[in-house]
Formats: C-alpha cells, sequence, structure tokens
C-alpha cells in the first residue's frame, strides 16, 4: 500500500464517520431495540478521526504508535459491526458493503501507518544502542 499523508487519513476517517452517523440515525429510526449495538457502531464509526487527531499532536513516538493502533482496532470494529448488521438483514446490503469497505481501507492505511512508525522506533532503537 502506497504511503497515505496524515491529512489523508484524517479525510478518509471523517469520511466514514459522516457515513457511520448518517446510517445510525437512519438505523436508529427503523430498528428501536438495538439502541446499544448502534451506539457502539456510532462510537467505533467516530474514534478513529479522535484518534487520528491526537496522534499527530506534537507528541512521541510511542503515542504515535498507540493512537494509530487504537484508530486501527475502532475502524476494525466499525467493519465488523457493518457486516454484522448486513448479515443479520437490518441494514441493506450495498449500503453495509460500501461503509465496511470505507472501514477497511481506513484501517488498511493506519496499519500501513502504524508499520512505518514501528519500523523508524526499530531504526533508531539500532542507531542509538
Amino acid at each position: 500500500m502506497r504511503r497515505i499523508s496524515p491529512y489523508e487519513l484524517k479525510e478518509k476517517s471523517l469520511a466514514l464517520a459522516v457515513c457511520v452517523l448518517n446510517e445510525y440515525l437512519e438505523l436508529r429510526e427503523k430498528h428501536r431495540g438495538l439502541e446499544e449495538l448502534l451506539v457502539r457502531l456510532l462510537r467505533a464509526g467516530t474514534l478513529p478521526g479522535k484518534h487520528i487527531a491526537e496522534a499527530f499532536l506534537p507528541c512521541g513516538n510511542e503515542e504515535l504508535a498507540a493512537n494509530l493502533a487504537l484508530a486501527c482496532s475502532c475502524a476494525r470494529e466499525t467493519e465488523y459491526l457493518l457486516r454484522l448488521l448486513e448479515c443479520a438483514g437490518l441494514m441493506e446490503k450495498e449500503k453495509a458493503r460500501c461503509v465496511a469497505e470505507q472501514a477497511r481501507e481506513l484501517a488498511e492505511a493506519l496499519c500501513a501507518a502504524l508499520d512505518e512508525c514501528k519500523t523508524k522506533r526499530q531504526i533508531f532503537t539500532a542507531l542509538t544502542s
């Protein structure tokens, strides 16, 4: 996967958050008994943006890696929850797959950024030991 800039990560996470928010609002009206699951989807779908924003604040490499890992985990959870809603017949197949694909792409980009971060840390450690 090509290297993705912090700006692109922020934009991808915002696009995912908007899609998840819209789906949450729509599904909440249709399925009142699923509020807990839908809130979990909303939280998982919006948290990557928060963690990405925090990752690129002036901080050390450890904080950067931790926030990227949290953002990746949330993106993967979002993908899982969308697939769950699709398989349970609670969400339109095409919509669920489209938003899940966005979550998967974001998770992959975050994993690539995290790997790059770890590589830089290993190089730094090797040079300073």
